[in-house]
């Protein structure tokens, strides 16, 4: 029989199931490579009654989530990978949750759906006032925008919500022209009412298949979307196919652990330069800390009574299951920035 500690199981060849016991009779001490000594029965069983406990099983895999956990998840993602995580719910989330926020909180002049950004210390953005109470919205659009000078540009926005975003790009960066482009058609038509300004369009159209021709724009911003995408595999050769050469792709936005190898693989299958890569899990935390007030008054007041726990999760309220994820790292939110040479 192979002997091995509860740290070296997982590249046991023959994956016996094996059991400590309480009692010298047929056990030995034996060292692993890690340094941990552990009491193995071999052989018989003793006589006397013991009351094993059964070893738990770590893979090598599951991103340091210990134990049975790292077998189940480890286990799932071969099988959840194929068909990529979750699709039916993010077609169902574009098609009716996007909506239903867009006509629901049309009077509560919501601008912005993301979860804020913050740093330690502050950022200390300067901002007009009618700005402030967006503050940690805005700034982790302008964390992300700023990573390349979009001044002159010619920008497209994929995923642009209800235009807050974009409205402040073109207002304080001053590109030539900027586009957003968003799937919701309440979404869209909340922004072509709130947002007027020179050189700023709201279109209607899908991030999978953009309508726009070929090296149309400088400049691509996407922030906090593309997780809600049924085929994350099918944006990017479209935002590649738009941008012109010397173009910039400026990206915030997270994954579960189960997808992180499927992200990390996609992006790095990208014919583009990535130039610079941060996660920012604490800032984001800090960004929720400050903007869930707001957010929980929005989905008392608003969100269907049955929807409510979906909204409390939607919007990373502490002490929610995106929150806690977040916490602990089974979350990772990055922001990117990558040049089409």
């Amino acid at each position: 029989m192979d002997l091995a500690c509860a740290h070296c199981y997982a590249n046991c060849v023959s994956r016996r199931p094996m059991r400590r016991t309480n009692f010298d009779a047929g056990a030995v001490w034996r060292p692993c490579r890690h340094g941990v000594h552990e009491r193995w029965r071999i052989g018989e069983p003793p006589r006397r009654l013991v009351m094993p406990t059964l070893l738990r099983w770590p893979t090598p895999a599951a991103h340091d989530a210990p134990g049975i956990l790292a077998a189940v998840t480890s286990t799932l993602s071969r099988y959840i990978k194929v068909v990529d995580p979750f699709p039916g719910l993010k077609i169902a989330m574009n098609k009716y949750w996007y909506p239903v926020i867009s006509r629901r909180l049309e009077n509560e002049d919501l601008v912005f759906i993301n979860w804020g950004y913050e740093e330690d210390p502050p950022m200390g953005l300067p901002l007009a006032p009618e700005d402030e109470p967006n503050r940690y919205c805005i700034q982790l659009y302008h964390r992300t925008a700023t990573q390349a000078d979009l001044g002159g540009k010619q920008v497209l926005e994929v995923s642009s919500g209800h235009g807050g975003g974009a409205a402040y790009l073109v207002r304080t960066l001053r590109p030539a022209s900027y586009t957003g482009l968003d799937y919701n058609p309440d979404g869209v038509a909340f922004a072509q009412k709130r947002h007027h300004l020179p050189g700023l369009d709201f279109v209607q159209g899908n991030a999978e298949s953009m309508s726009f021709p070929d090296e149309s724009f400088d400049a691509v911003v996407n922030v906090e979307a593309s997780h809600a995408y049924p085929h994350f595999d099918r944006f990017l050769p479209e935002m590649v196919r738009v941008l012109r050469p010397g173009g910039h792709f400026l990206y915030a936005d997270f994954r579960g652990f189960l997808e992180y190898d499927d992200w990390d693989a996609a992006l790095a299958a990208l014919p583009m330069r990535m130039v610079s890569k941060r996660v920012i899990n604490e800032d984001v935390l800090r960004g929720l800390d400050k903007n869930s007030p707001r957010y929980q008054e929005l989905v008392v007041n608003h969100a269907p009574r049955l929807l409510r726990p979906f909204g409390r999760l939607f919007s990373g309220l502490p002490g929610t299951t995106m929150y806690k994820q977040l916490q602990r790292g089974q979350l990772s939110y990055r922001m990117y920035h990558f040049i089409k040479d």
